[in-house]
């Protein structure tokens, strides 16, 4: 079992075995294979010889010398518990337990880097040699034995002999070793034997060479010699010092690698140099006249394995590289493989050879010529294209078209140059038979080093070296520019391309005219695929073909993007007085060119008129009416010459010559007066007509969103400059024409709308009634715009005088009273406004004749436009209020403040409610309760905002209770917060008034300030009997102030001379038990209201009501209801889960301590430490039947954990003589506001002990601590005096350890106890079976008291230590889920209280002491744990050094009680940190806080000046997380950090690896120092599964899908957001999130019951809600569930949607399809179910799941069994609703087939989908790493199948299965999660790697566009989906079909998710392990496609 890995360490590793062998209870931290030295005991502080020396001893190697003590973890860190620290053996120790030591565990100052170590001393003999310091086995430090110790050899005369004769010593060859000197493998310790040793070589030892009798060394240790010995290995893999190249294109070059004990590496290329590289040559046997070339940066590629060497020094004696000097082998720690050392040698070559070097591609680069078999170049004086062509034809290529190069434009090279001033005639065979110069003279050396780029003649191939094309124009004239090279087109960069590139190109082609091509840079003629090969192109007008212009290298424009592909327009043929349009972006628009003589031309815009654009229209093939002519460069300026001026035409011709025209063309600015004309396109038949209009997402058909029609497609217009003109354009085009004005809206007021932006800056005037007639920036030209932007209109409708209308309010029978007067709307005066006036204008707008309330003072809002009536005064009967008396002139004081308004009563005969009806709800009697009120046939609640006993009578008498009192109003939700709307505030009543809602309030519904939580109550006075009682005030149904019935008036009690017996008889006639009532005085329960009916109330007990009892005659209550009388009754609860009263203590480790818990209801609760003593515990102890001699102990602050439940009781007031708990006097049961479980009181009873009996105290681990006695049931301590290891031993036996090896304690070692010492002197002879029975003092004199308590440590075989700490299922040491040992068990601590001291502890004690602290995570953070739950209520002061020292941490939890494993603790510790590291502090959630970021070392704050949200992505991305729509917070916003500022004025580009990349100020000043903190919010865009995804929002209790409470999802638990702030922006960003009209409207939607996340939200037109800034999340401060925000959307989607609308890959659409179609809401068990906006995280339409395939199938089984299931629910695009049919359920199999993902994808696609039965898709996780797609249809089996690369064999047609797995068990269930994607675009096949820009452009840019995308950011390789509704990473995309609009060809995109679970619960994906599957919710599917 042993294994030996150094020679040198045998013995030592022997012992370590050893030493876990004898100590079973070390196993579990020690492997088997005992590789590891003392790292099992952990020992520092005053480690020394004699303790080393005790380990040797112990281990049993005893020998002449001592043993060495090692310190800073000299055989490296261990793990787990540091049990031992300050050891202090005596010579006479053997066993290292035994020795004096401080507490075990207690060593916080220590850590694994200082762990002790121990060397002993084995045996040897004289000249034995050990290498030592060395890295492989054959190389270190030489030592040699003298005398059985080991001493070193001084490097003074130290050469390769006197090393071969100690390798030969060692067992390794005699031959090759190499010397080295000056300690090269580390300075020794102890004597150094040997000086100026000299050997022959012959000698069998040193000791036989020559050397010095006495040893000199200068330096000491400093001059250590050291070997390196040659191994020899014939017959291995490798010969040990061989070297091979690798990676190279010829054998004469590559990366150098060794090999090193039968194994290659590679070389590290430090100090690599020419002389290093020729020992490689000459070793390869490459020996020519020059030198190898060194290579650096792994040139040939990186490598794999080990790096051998590093820092080699090679001498150009060497021809063996392992011989050379260098670095010990494999001590390279800066090194890594991009370093890795190459080497190119000289192969032979003959005079004149030439080769190319420095290019990109085969046939260009730098011109070297070979001359004596060395390389050179060749200056470039007076090189030309003929000498090019003669070294080309050398060279094979063609010797026509050369290119010759200078400047060195491949690079400079090295070595010689042999050739100047070459000088060809072309028809020489070789350069050395052209003219040269006789000598070299080149100027500036290798920076003249000549080029050439020679041509390829390719007859037959796919296309001719050097030929061009042009790609993606209209005409065969025009495109992106591609050309050919090595067989393959590719593109051209725009770099310096210029017109006479272009005019080569056009040469090249054959478009020779008298102009000059056009250049078009920036892919104006879309982007390319494939290579770039030139840049910088750079002809002359004398080239004609492409490639023979100068030029970049091929291939080399790193900084080149398709982007910008270059373009050429070549002049085409063309007829005098033929016109184009350039410059527009719509082919009817742009700016007018005319061909004069073959030549294009402007024309000046002088006198252009709309005129002479028609005869241009009609020219260029479009209508001749409608034109519009545009001026001044409207679509930009163009070039060459302007033909025409002045033109006049009449509108008859047929030309534009032959219209007037100036015959000297006179433009004064040039082109900036170029005339440009938008022609009218007539469509008839088509979809839309060309110009045509309509309005969309209005109520009425008289406004909307404006669309115009363009090409045949439906656009929108945006808002800059949209004007009432604009509108009324709109309206007159509509035929909607009265005496008003359109109204112009912006900013999408009728929602956001979908599809191209057409118009944009529209100007029309008053003339026009066409819009697209109206002068506007060119179509489709708006850059700055989007649909947020939206223009709309509202037109006047036609309207008779006197109709009448409602405005302003929230429901449809109240708001501003506006009529209709001559086809106009306005508004009525206030003035003599009446409920009689109200009630004519109810009954004309349709509503009920009774029961109007008129309101006044512009009361729903000021109007606009005219006032039309005043002084309106109605009798009631009249039809119209025109009939009504009114004044003739209208005189309305203060304008629209004084417009009047109504609110009408509707009848609702047979309607769930009837309108204005009111109900008491939650009261204990029918005659009180919430009040709530019934509008438009729904009931909601009303706010108590002035609401009075009046208001509170009015609803009594409407309920027909009507005593003689006054109804009572209740405010703040006295009978319970409700739901549903919130109807009437601010309601003032008058006392006529018998029905609430006709008494006057705000408007329905207009409650903003208002929240459940003010939910207005009413008692109304029901009949009761003289001497009836009630109890009001309390908290629980048996105790409360004490109320009486006097002639049916409710009344109270005066306290004077109240007690117990009162009590009793009050509370049998409430019904409860006549005994044990508690009488409570001084309004105990709050003051009454009304009378006190009686006083000095004296009963016997047996009275049957409180009025036959004594009392005063008159009442005398001196200080009113301040005296108020009280009871608690007693509740006999027999046969019930508990007794009322009921005591019990929980959480102890025995039966006679624990927190107080009480019975109270039927329901146990715990009792709050407000006052809090000794007395009250000692009641609990009698109440338990634990009545000894001492009192009860009291504790609180929860030291025993913390309970759960209610906390019923607080400020406890027991006497001596109680006995039971609840009969003690204290605060009303629950009414403990300020209290919480952390302040859970406790009790220690004393249990009965026996004389003698033992216990341990003070002690961190259960064998050692202040020993203590119990005599006479009284427990004590023991005085030190002559106590010793002997007493200790007995002790120990009496405690039930073990009778040896105990360590006797003195001076209070454990800390000072308390109460008597008991005993003194105490001397044992060892056998005694009790302490008692020992010899000891009579009397106990113990000099200082409790400072002398006597301690001992017992021998005990444990598994894991007390107390110790372990840290499980984090990423790496310093993370991780909290595990304790107590009693030798590993146990979890819940998380209660849990909080950043409480880690810091933990951190201590696991020897992670930093300069920060440490972070707690509660609720499972790193996974539940399968242990118990040890310790809860954990409260740390931060002082402590271990968790047990902590508050409550002694109080073990054997059991869950009340805690589950979803509440085990964590923490995450401060590693050390690298410059650049960043961490967040502060925040609630993982990624949200102030930014912080390391600097050597430490940590700091980063201030806020110039923070910005660019600068956050940055910080973001280097997070982990995404590096978009990051929120950048200011001024502290998570509060203000500590320590340094370490940076300021940080400006980030975005682009950044790390904010310290970023431009920043060095000596900026943070001005308010840490309250400028930065701060972030990231977003999170990858799926963590389970309930919810993070950021998704849903919509809960709304009465439609489009309104409701918002809720969002933070750390996957759906939460709701306060209203602080909370406004119609803030809506709008939420409709947007969800898909509908980014119009929104703040509506409150009742309270929820799930945590509130967000407050203070400020959206300023984002995309999603958790990128508006808003207080941290989960800080809301004082806000409460009555707060909750809420919207209604503009539901813009609820028609059928048009045919192949589908969905996109971003998940905005697929929202938008999904809510298209489904008119019911799939159900979600674990979410609401009010709202389809729910389901992203789990819901999506089979079009986004489900295509028909075709594609390989590799059957290959595995046995992962479905463990949790997500169900989607399908639906038909198309909007059909076939009949469900009755299916079975859907099963996927067990077995399921892996999948082999390459990086092609074959996908065969097919054009049609026909499913016609009800098809769900799933998601199945798996404990396999396998990825799965399978298909499943209800009518036949599953059929498994596998993607792969290849072609498809099997097709099929049905579900799409995805299975998401652990792909790596040995990460603690960690996932990762990667996109794989491959487009079929028609030819089968393309690349993975392309389709970033291939899909991208496809979807924004390209045909697509149109197809219902909204576009997206796709990413593949290691990257994430973006999308835009925070759907779920393995839920967004399963397969989709997108229908191509140009082309029908259907282009299948299937993506196929592999992940991999990261830890901290990211990435779950079992939903509370529920299947979502109902056949009820999933629509049928019917769909071609």
């Amino acid at each position: 079992m042993l294994t030996l890995v150094q020679e040198q360490e045998a013995s030592f590793l022997m012992m370590s075995f050893v030493l876990v062998q004898s100590h079973p209870f070390l196993t579990a931290h020690v492997p088997a294979l005992c590789i590891v030295t003392l790292d099992t005991k952990r020992m520092l502080d005053s480690w020394d010889s004699t303790d080393a020396t005790t380990v040797c001893k112990q281990l049993g190697y005893a020998y002449t010398g001592n043993g060495i003590a090692f310190s800073n973890a000299q055989y490296g860190v261990g793990t787990g518990p540091i049990f031992l620290s300050n050891v202090q053996c005596t010579s006479s120790k053997s066993t290292l337990v035994l020795c004096t030591s401080n507490p075990i565990l207690s060593a916080p100052a220590c850590t694994h880097s200082r762990d002790a170590g121990v060397k002993c001393e084995a045996p040897c003999a004289n000249g034995d040699l050990r290498l030592a310091g060395g890295n492989v086995i054959n190389e270190g430090r030489i030592e040699i034995c003298i005398n059985n110790v080991w001493g070193t050899i001084c490097d003074d005369y130290w050469s390769d002999t006197d090393a071969n004769v100690a390798c030969r010593m060692l067992g390794y060859s005699g031959q090759n070793a190499v010397a080295f000197s000056n300690a090269h493998f580390g300075a020794g310790i102890g004597s150094t034997f040997l000086d100026d040793v000299i050997c022959s070589g012959s000698e069998s030892s040193l000791l036989d060479c020559t050397r010095a009798s006495t040893v000199n060394c200068y330096t000491g240790h400093q001059e250590d010699a050291g070997v390196r010995c040659y191994i020899d290995t014939a017959g291995t893999n490798c010969t040990y010092g061989a070297v091979r190249l690798v990676g190279g294109t010829t054998q004469y070059e590559g990366r150098v690698e060794v090999c090193i004990n039968n194994q290659w590496g590679t070389v590290c290329d430090s100090s690599w140099d020419s002389t290093d590289a020729t020992t490689v040559c000459k070793q390869l046997g490459y020996a020519y006249t020059g030198n190898g070339i060194p290579f650096s940066n792994a040139q040939y590629g990186v490598g794999t394995g080990p790096i051998f060497l590093s820092n080699v020094q090679c001498t150009s004696s060497k021809s063996t590289l392992v011989l050379c000097t260098s670095n010990p082998i494999l001590s390279a720690p800066a090194c890594t493989h991009s370093r890795d050392a190459g080497v190119k040698c000289e192969a032979p070559c003959a005079n004149g050879d030439l080769r190319l070097a420095g290019g990109n591609v085969i046939n260009e680069g730098r011109i070297e010529i070979c001359i004596n078999n060395v390389w050179g170049t060749i200056c470039d004086d007076y090189w030309s294209d003929t000498d090019a062509s003669v070294a080309c034809r050398k060279l094979g290529f063609s010797e026509q078209n050369a290119v010759a190069f200078s400047n060195a434009h491949f690079g400079a090279g090295i070595g010689s140059t042999f050739l100047d001033d070459v000088i060809c005639s072309g028809s020489e065979l070789s350069l050395l038979d052209c003219t040269r110069a006789g000598t070299v003279n080149c100027y500036t050396g290798h920076q003249e080093d000549a080029g050439v780029r020679c041509y390829i003649d390719t007859p037959g191939a796919n296309c001719i070296y050097g030929a061009v094309r042009v790609v993606g124009g209209t005409t065969q004239y025009e495109g992106r520019v591609e050309v050919c090279i090595n067989n393959q087109w590719g593109t051209v960069c725009d770099s310096s391309w210029d017109s006479t590139d272009a005019t080569t190109v056009c040469k090249q082609l054959g478009y020779a005219y008298t102009g000059n091509g056009i250049a078009f840079s920036n892919a104006q003629y879309g982007v390319g695929t494939g290579p770039i090969f030139l840049s910088n192109v750079q002809c002359t007008s004398s080239k004609s073909t492409l490639v023979l212009c100068t030029s970049n290298p091929i291939l080399s424009a790193p900084a080149c993007t398709h982007s910008r592909d270059a373009g050429v327009k070549c002049e085409a043929p063309c007829a005098n007085g033929d016109l184009r349009l350039a410059g527009g972006s719509v082919i009817n628009e742009g700016r007018i060119e005319i061909c004069i003589n073959n030549v294009w031309g402007t024309i000046c815009d002088d006198y252009w008129s709309d005129t002479d654009a028609n005869v241009a229209c009609r020219k260029l093939g479009f209508s001749e009416q409608n034109a519009v002519a545009f001026s001044n460069a409207h679509f930009g300026a163009g070039i060459g010459s302007t033909f025409l001026d002045d033109v006049i035409c009449s509108g008859s011709e047929s030309s534009l010559l032959d219209c007037t025209r100036a015959s000297t063309v006179n433009c004064y600015t040039g082109h900036q007066e170029d005339a440009g004309v938008r022609c009218y396109i007539d469509t008839p038949g088509a979809n839309c007509t060309y110009g045509a209009v309509r309005l969309v997402g209005g109520t009425t058909q008289y406004e909307g969103r404006v669309e115009v029609c363009i090409n045949n497609q439906w656009g929108t217009v945006c808002d800059s400059s949209w004007d009432s003109t604009d509108a009324t354009t709109v309206c007159k085009q509509l035929g909607y024409a009265y005496t008003g004005s359109g109204i112009a809206f912006s900013n999408a007021q009728y929602g956001v709308g979908t599809g191209p932006i057409f118009l944009s800056n529209v100007q029309c005037t008053s003339s026009k009634s066409t819009l697209v007639l109206c002068t506007s920036n060119p179509i489709l030209s708006a850059p700055a715009c989007t649909h947020s932007r939206d223009a709309g209109v509202k037109c006047e409708a036609p309207c008779a005088n006197g109709d009448l209308r409602l405005a302003g309010g929230s429901v449809i029978n109240e708001g501003r009273i506006e009529i209709c007067i001559n086809n106009v709307w306005g508004t009525i005066c206030d003035d003599y406004w009446s409920d009689t006036d109200a009630n004519v204008a109810c009954r004309k707008l349709g509503f009920s004749e009774q029961n109007a309330v008129a309101f006044s003072n512009a009361h729903f809002g000021a109007g606009i436009g005219s006032t039309f009536l005043d002084d309106v005064i109605c009798s009631g009967s009249e039809s119209s209020l025109l009939d009504c008396t009114r004044a003739s002139t209208v005189n309305c004081y203060t304008g629209h403040q004084e417009d009047a308004g109504v609110r009408c009563y509707i009848d609702t005969p047979g309607a769930n409610c009837t309108y204005g009806a009111v109900r008491l709800v939650s009261g204990t009697t029918q005659y009180e309760g919430r009040v709530e009120v019934c509008i438009n046939n729904q009931w909601g609640t009303v706010c108590d905002s002035s609401w009075d006993s009046t208001d509170a009578t009015t609803v009594c008498k409407q309920l027909g209770y009507a005593y003689t009192g006054s109804g009572i109003a209740f405010s703040n939700a006295q009978y319970g917060v409700g739901t549903g709307p919130i109807f009437l505030s601010n309601v003032q009543c008058t006392s006529s008034k018998s029905t609430l809602v006709l008494c006057t309030s705000n408007p329905i519904l207009s409650a903003p300030a208002c929240t459940h939580f003010r939910d207005a109550g009413v008692r109304c006075e029901a009949p009761c009997a003289n001497g009836d009682l009630r109890l009001a005030g309390g908290s629980v149904i048996n105790e409360g102030r004490i109320e009486i019935c006097i002639n049916n008036v409710w009344g109270t009690i005066c306290d004077d001379y109240w007690s117990d017996t009162d009590a009793n008889v009050a509370c049998r006639k409430l019904g409860y038990a006549g005994q044990n009532a508690v009488a409570f005085s001084n309004a105990h329960f709050g003051a009454g209201i009304g009378s006190t009916f009686l006083d000095d109330v004296i009963c016997s007990g047996s009275e049957s009501s409180l009025l036959d009892c004594t009392r005063a005659s008159t009442v005398y209550c001196y200080t009113g209801h301040q005296e108020d009388a009280g009871v608690r009754c007693y509740i006999d609860t027999p046969g019930a889960n508990c007794a009322y009263g009921e005591v019990r203590l929980v959480g102890g480790t025995t039966q006679y301590e624990g927190r107080v818990e009480v019975c109270i209801n039927n329901q146990w609760g715990t009792v709050c430490d407000s006052s809090w003593d000794s007395t009250d515990a000692t009641t609990v102890c009698k109440q338990l039947g634990y009545a000894y001699t001492g009192s009860g102990i009291a504790f609180s602050n929860a030291q025993y954990g913390v309970g759960t439940g209610p906390i019923f009781l607080s400020n406890v007031q027991c006497t001596s003589s109680k006995s039971t708990l609840v009969l003690c006097t204290s605060n009303p049961i629950l009414s403990a506001p300020a209290c919480t479980h952390s302040r859970d009181a406790g009790v220690r009873c004393e249990a009965p002990c026996a004389n003698g009996d033992l216990r341990l105290a003070g002690g961190n681990v259960i064998n050692e601590g202040r020993i203590e006695i119990c005599i006479n049931n009284v427990w004590g301590t023991i005085c030190d005096d002559y106590w010793s290891d002997t007493d200790a031993s007995v002790a120990c036996r009496k405690l039930g350890f073990s009778g040896q090896n105990a360590v006797a304690f003195s001076n209070a070692y454990f800390g000072a106890g308390t109460g008597s010492t008991l005993l003194d002197d105490v001397i044992c002879s060892g056998s005694e079976s009790s302490l008692l029975d020992c010899t000891r003092a009579s009397t106990v004199y113990c000099y200082t008291g409790h400072q002398e308590d006597a301690g001992v440590r017992c021998y005990a075989n444990v598994t894991c230590a007390q107390g110790a700490l372990q840290l499980m299922g984090g990423s790496n040491q310093f993370e991780g889920r909290v595990e304790v040992c107590i009693n030798n068990q590993w146990g979890t601590v819940c998380d209660s209280l849990w909080d950043n001291t409480d880690a810091t502890v933990v951190c201590k004690q696991l020897g992670y002491a930093y300069t920060g602290s440490a972070k707690a995570y509660r609720n499972a953070y790193y996974g539940i744990g399968a242990v118990p739950i040890f310790l809860r209520g954990v409260q740390c002061s931060g002082s402590e050094s271990a968790l047990l020292q902590c508050s409550s941490a002694n109080v073990i939890k054997t059991g869950p009680g009340g805690c589950r494993h979803l509440n085990d603790s964590g923490v995450m510790c401060e590693a050390s940190c690298r410059t650049g590291d960043l961490r967040l502090s502060g925040g609630n959630v993982i990624n949200e806080g102030r930014i912080e970021i390391c600097i050597n070392n430490v940590w700091g704050t980063i201030c806020d000046d110039y923070w910005s949200d660019t600068d956050a992505n940055v910080a973001c991305r280097k997070l982990g997380f995404s590096g978009q729509n990051a929120v950048a917070f200011s001024n502290a916003h998570f509060g203000p950090g500590i320590g340094d500022i370490l940076l300021n004025n940080i400006q980030c580009l975005g682009s950044e690896a790390s904010l310290l990349d970023c431009t920043r100020d060095a000596t900026a000043v943070c001005s308010t120092g840490h309250y400028e903190d930065a701060g972030l919010r990231c977003y999170v865009n990858d799926s963590r599964g389970g309930v919810c995804n993070y950021g998704a929002i849903q919509l809960v209790g709304g009465a439609t899908r489009n309104e409701g409470r918002v809720e969002v999802c933070i750390n996957n638990q759906w939460g709701t957001v306060c209203n602080s702030s909370w406004d119609s922006r803030d809506a709008a960003t939420v409709c947007k999130q969800l898909g509908y009209s980014s119009t929104g409207v703040s509506r409150y939607f009742g309270s929820g019951s799930s945590p509130i996340f967000m407050s203070n939200v400020q959206c300023n037109n984002e995309g999603l809600l958790l990128t508006c800034r808003s207080d941290p999340l989960l800080s809301v401060g004082t806000c409460t569930h009555g707060n909750g925000a809420g919207v209604r959307c503009d539901d813009i989607s609820s028609s059928t949607p048009a045919p192949f609308t589908t969905p996109a890959i971003g998940t905005s659409s697929i929202l938008q399809s999904v809510r298209a179609v489904l008119s019911t809401p799939p159900l979600q068990p674990s979410v609401h179910t009010s709202s389809a906006l729910a389901y992203s995280s789990t819901e999506m339409s089979s079009s986004q799941l489900i295509s028909t395939a075709s594609m390989t199938v590799s059957p290959s089984t595995s046995s992962s069994a479905a463990r949790n299931t997500y169900i989607f629910s399908t639906s038909s695009v198309l909007g059909t609703s076939p009949t469900e049919t009755s299916v079975p359920r859907p099963r996927c199999p067990s077995s399921i087939t892996s999948v082999a993902l390459a990086n092609t994808v074959t996908v065969i696609h097919t054009n049609t989908i026909k499913l016609t039965d009800n098809v769900k898709a799933r998601f199945i996780t798996a404990t396999e790493p396998l990825i799965a797609a399978y298909c499943s249809l209800y009518t036949s089996a599953c059929v498994p199948l596998s993607i792969v690369d290849g072609t498809a064999t099997n097709s099929y047609t049905g579900d799409v299965c995805v299975v998401i797995t652990n792909s790596d068990t040995n990460k603690n269930g960690e996932l990762e999660v990667t996109f794989f994607a491959a487009l079929d675009s028609g030819n089968g096949v393309l690349q993975h790697t392309s389709l970033q820009a291939a899909i991208q452009s496809a979807i924004t840019n390209g045909d697509y566009a149109n197809a219902g995308y909204d576009g997206v950011s796709l990413k593949t390789g290691d990257a994430a989906l973006q999308g835009q509704d925070g759907l779920p990473t393995g839920v967004a995309i399963g397969v989709s079909s997108v229908a191509v609009l140009a082309a029908v060809v259907t282009v299948v995109i299937i993506v196929i998710v592999c992940v991999r679970r990261r830890n901290r619960n990211v990435g779950r994906l079992y939903f509370n392990n529920q299947e979502y599957l109902d056949a009820e919710d999933t629509p049928p599917l019917d769909t071609t496609l």
